[in-house]
């Protein structure tokens, strides 16, 4: 560009060449003058190649008649082309190589020796290289064969001999065509610019349509794109003709002496002295200069002008480098000053093309450069992402604000955290981390989700100190199997997770986990899975966080298409395979509810073993020797409950524990409750648990002094058989399953095993000191056991927790309403998304865990990470499950203390950068990912967008709509309107609202 000003400034009045200016960021005008500047580039890149055609021998009554065949025609512009190649002859041809002194003489000075000459015998073979080639244009391919369709710009025969001393022919025999289509030329003309032989001034009927939905920017947009693309085609036609010109050109050379010999150089780079008129000028609108608008016609006109002097020109000087025509005999060729001609005109028109194209893109470069410079920096998606936190808050109502990813696994707020649970991604380029992120390491910070959250209640008369599963609706808990017949029913809370996510080119892959952390001396249990009904789990994973363990679980994701792309895939296939590709695709919208499932232990323990509440909680050590009975010994939990029958007065069934999960309400109340009290009680499950270890190391040292037996006499024994222990705790269970009647005579074979449990148990665990205690505070602890069993409770306590109802909703219409947003979210999106850029996403389980295990040190804590194989994911799965089993009695208690996670994913995909949908697109990616979470809100809340953002935001809402990418502005309406719910099928609102 500067070098085109400067060479303005030589042909131009000093006034006018003042005036311009190179159009760039820094010089103020509007974006309408964006528009005015890029159909002047249109327009001069036009009339430039029009000239060029009438360069080549294109006459203006032949333009005249082109530009009448395109009114119903189509024009191509063909080079045609014949070689033929016949060998005439061989010669057989002597080159004196030197001479060889074979005798050296010489007398009286005078040399008389002998030589012989070396000579070298080859043979030439001499071909007629002929050559014809002709310019033409053609109406139409169905009217290529007639005459009158024809017109021919030139047509030369050219033939010359070549001599070569190798038998192969320098051109294969062709006979060819290459045609390019100029009909988008020609049909670009007005009659004025095509009556003048030489271009008149430019008056190409060419404007950029700005009312089209089609039109995003003033280079984004059908009339410059079609003509660039054009462009392109006939730039590579000409490059086509140059080489075939440069393969006869050297065929020439080589017939020629040194002295006449033309570089190729010459020829090709002659063009350069030629003004481009193609230029991307601004004019200053003003004496000042403080304004500039677009070049006028008059100068647009002056450009070419110079364009078409300095072409005639340099044609000129081409002529002065080849023999005169009368001088052809004596310099046969096969290229000439014609052909040379041509080609430079060809690279011209090459060169306008790539002009047209720089400037067009250099057009968009200061739109990039004038949105960089006032947001001080080029934004990338993760500044999208950081600035949508921030948008969101701003946007909706407290209530409905999406929140970190982030799960605190406790009894109650009044109880200490048993660990938490992080959904994660990568944020490598974060500057600042949202709210509610803190301890993420390694550059991964929380999703953050739009939640709803609500809780399974039992009957409002059921007591809170007896509940069971019959005191709840079977519809509201959910179940998953752990073994054959044997199935895990839990109640609690349950939270659904919208998660909106975007993705954009040229971005780098989401790299998401799930963590799962435990405090010291606690633990809990991770079952990940899909949910497959509204009252069935499908569990794929398990596993055990515990004493300052940390499992990180890498997860994927998988996108599949949406509605309409589906709808399109399938649209020419049979009824069959329709019908296939819908089962198929129902079940992946189904697999998209990603489920996690936390359980406590300890609350199940206390019930399982007939322990108060919180009875557990300081017991530090007897819970481990408890976990370790289960997990490693397969121990029942009948074998180490505490009595039944010591129970004071009005004391229920043992499953009058069945609230054991809920926490107290108030602390250092002491007397009687039902059953004993609890250091009673925990007294008794200590002492079961030391017989039992005292047993199985019983049984260990018996096992081990038979196997020194066996290693010191070298005899073989009989081997011990895999199931005598199992056979041995089973004779336990039916020895213990009699132990509250104090019979011990129904443990055949298990009695010297139970020896050292003969005392009994009830005065054993029940020391006089307790016992007193016990007497005394009887009145006290009975008042403060009902008021902590009346108590409610919470199994985790989630950040992204959403405020309660106040009016009572049926659980299980809303885990109806959860098993079916996938299809609602599918439904909403195709019918309020015009741009179908939204797609639904499968959360899935990768099998690279790693799990942390903390050590405490000293003076500092050591840290060892260990990767787990599937075989460990299976182990750990086993474990998770055998607790379970014991925890539940095989499924027979249900577990209140727990929390249901469903994370439904959507991606909503763009096709370019962020700095390229800004620029090229003239899209506001905000807006996209507002409205597509207006979508994701509505669906998850059964509430209309108006309910659920701020008032102040929802006329700025349909005024920002439209500009025909995303959601037009009919879709904004409708979404404002409430018809985002239309589909829910009368979903019942969230309790949030």
């Amino acid at each position: 560009l500067e070098e085109a000003l400067a060479k303005a400034k030589t042909f131009l009045a000093k006034e006018k060449s003042q005036a311009l200016v190179i159009a760039h960021e820094d010089a103020r005008h509007r974006y309408e003058d964006k528009y005015l500047l890029t159909e002047h580039l249109t327009h001069s890149t036009l009339h430039a190649l029009v000239n060029n055609l009438m360069a080549l021998g294109l006459s203006a009554s032949d333009l005249k008649k082109i530009k009448e065949w395109s009114s119903n025609s189509s024009i191509l512009l063909r080079f045609k082309v014949e070689e033929r190649c016949v060998f005439v002859r061989e010669e057989t041809k002597e080159e004196t190589i030197g001479q060889i002194i074979e005798t050296a003489t010489t007398f009286v000075g005078i040399d008389l020796s002998s030589r012989k000459t070396s000579k070298h015998v080859y043979s030439e073979y001499v071909y007629d290289v002929a050559v014809s080639h002709r310019l033409e244009i053609i109406r139409g391919a169905a009217q290529a064969t007639s005459a009158e369709s024809t017109l021919t710009v030139w047509n030369y025969q050219r033939s010359v001999p070549y001599i070569s001393r190798q038998q192969q022919a320098p051109l294969p025999d062709v006979n060819s065509h290459d045609d390019v289509d100029i009909t988008w030329l020609i049909d670009a003309l007005s009659p004025a610019s095509s009556s003048d032989a030489q271009g008149s001034p430019l008056a190409a009927a060419f404007r950029i349509n700005r009312d089209s939905d089609e039109t995003w920017t003033p280079v984004r947009n059908p009339q410059v794109q079609s003509v660039a693309t054009e462009a392109m085609k006939l730039q590579g036609w000409t490059q086509g003709v140059s080489f075939t010109v440069r393969r006869w050109f050297d065929i020439t050379m080589q017939n020629w002496s040194k002295h006449h010999r033309v570089e190729w150089s010459r020829i090709e780079q002659a063009h350069r002295q030629v003004f481009v008129p193609v230029v991307a000028f601004f004019e200053k609108a003003d004496v000042e200069g403080s304004n500039h608008t677009a070049v006028s016609p008059q100068l647009l006109s002056l450009f070419h002008r110079e364009e078409t002097r300095g072409l005639k020109e340099v044609l000129e000087s081409v002529d002065t480098l080849f023999p005169h025509p009368a001088d052809s005999k004596s310099h046969p060729s096969l290229v000439s000053y014609s052909e040379a001609r041509a080609v430079v005109v060809l690279h011209h028109m090459a060169a306008v093309v790539d002009t047209f194209q720089q400037s067009v893109d250099y057009v968009e470069a200061i739109m990039r450069r004038q949105l960089v410079a006032a947001l001080g920096k080029s934004v990338t998606e993760a500044d999208l992402q950081q600035y949508m936190s921030y948008h969101y808050r701003q946007l909706y109502r407290p209530s409905y604000q999406p929140q970190p990813w982030t799960v605190s696994v406790r009894r109650s707020r009044k109880h200490s955290p048993e660990g938490a649970m992080r959904l994660e991604s990568r944020a490598e380029d974060f500057s600042v981390f949202a709210p509610g992120s803190r301890g993420v390491r390694e550059g991964f910070q929380p999703i953050e989700t739009f939640t709803r959250s609500f809780q399974v209640q039992p009957h409002s008369a059921a007591k809170r100190d007896d509940v069971t599963a019959d005191d709840y609706d079977a519809q509201d808990l959910m179940s998953f199997p752990i073994a054959a017949g044997v199935e895990v029913t839990f109640a609690g809370e349950r939270h659904v997770h919208a998660w909106l996510r975007s993705t954009f080119a040229g971005g780098s892959a989401d790299t998401l986990r799930l963590v799962a952390a435990a405090q010291q001396f606690s633990s809990f249990i991770v079952v990940l899975g899909r949910i497959t009904s509204s009252t069935t789990f499908d569990p794929k994973y398990a596993f055990i966080v515990q004493n300052q363990e940390e499992v990180t679980i890498p997860l994927s994701l998988e996108t599949i298409p949406n509605a309409k792309h589906f709808r399109d895939a399938i649209e020419s296939l049979s009824p069959k395979q329709q019908r296939f590709a819908r089962a198929y695709r129902a079940m992946q919208l189904e697999s998209t509810l990603f489920g996690v499932v936390i359980l406590q232990i300890k609350p199940q323990l206390e019930k399982a073993l007939h322990l108060p509440a919180d009875s557990l909680t300081k017991e530090i050590a007897l819970t481990t020797d408890l976990m370790d009975l289960f997990i490693q010994y397969q121990i029942p939990t009948d074998l180490l409950s505490a009595e039944e029958g010591e129970a004071s007065a009005g004391s229920t069934t043992g499953e009058a524990h069945g609230a054991a999960g809920h926490n107290t309400s108030s602390s250092g109340s002491s007397g009687v409750v039902p059953m004993g009290t609890a250091q009673v009680r925990v007294q008794q499950v200590k002492e079961h648990v030391r017989q039992m270890k005292a047993m199985l190391q019983q049984m260990k040292d018996e096992e081990l002094k038979t196997r020194e037996m066996e290693k010191k006499f070298e005899a073989p024994a009989v081997p011990p058989q895999p199931q005598a222990f199992t056979e041995q705790v089973g004779g336990l269970q039916g020895f213990m399953a009699k132990r509250s009647a104090n019979l011990m005579d129904g443990a055949r074979g298990g009695v010297m095993m139970m020896s050292a449990m003969s005392v009994n148990s009830a005065a054993a665990a029940t020391p006089p000191v307790v016992e007193a205690a016990v007497m005394n505070d009887a009145a006290g602890a009975a008042e403060s056991y009902a008021a902590s069993s009346s108590s409610s409770s919470s199994s985790s306590s989630s950040s992204t927790a959403q405020p309660k109802s106040h009016k009572a909703v049926a659980a299980a219409s809303q885990l109806h309403a959860v098993t079916a947003l996938p299809q609602r979210l599918d439904d909403a999106f195709d019918r309020l998304d015009s741009g179908h850029a939204t797609r639904p996403t499968i959360i899935n389980v990768d099998e690279a865990w790693t799990r942390e295990k903390r050590r405490p040190a000293l003076l500092a804590t050591s840290a060892k990470t260990e990767a787990w194989t599937a075989k460990d994911l299976q182990r750990e799965k086993t474990a998770a499950f055998e607790l379970l089993d014991a925890l539940t009695r095989s499924g027979a208690l249900l577990m209140e203390q727990a929390a249901l996670h469903v994370v439904v994913s959507t991606t909503h995909a763009f096709a370019d950068s962020v700095m390229e949908c800004v620029v090229q697109q003239n899209r506001n990616p905000i807006e996209d990912l507002e409205r597509s979470s207006l979508v994701v809100v509505s669906q998850l809340h059964g509430a209309a967008p108006r309910e659920v953002v701020e008032a102040a935001h929802v006329e700025r809402l349909l005024a920002s709509s439209g500009g025909g990418r995303g959601y037009e502005k009919r879709d904004v309406e409708a979404l404002m309107a409430g018809d985002a719910g239309a589909s829910s099928g009368g979903a019942v609102k969230s309790t949030a609202a």
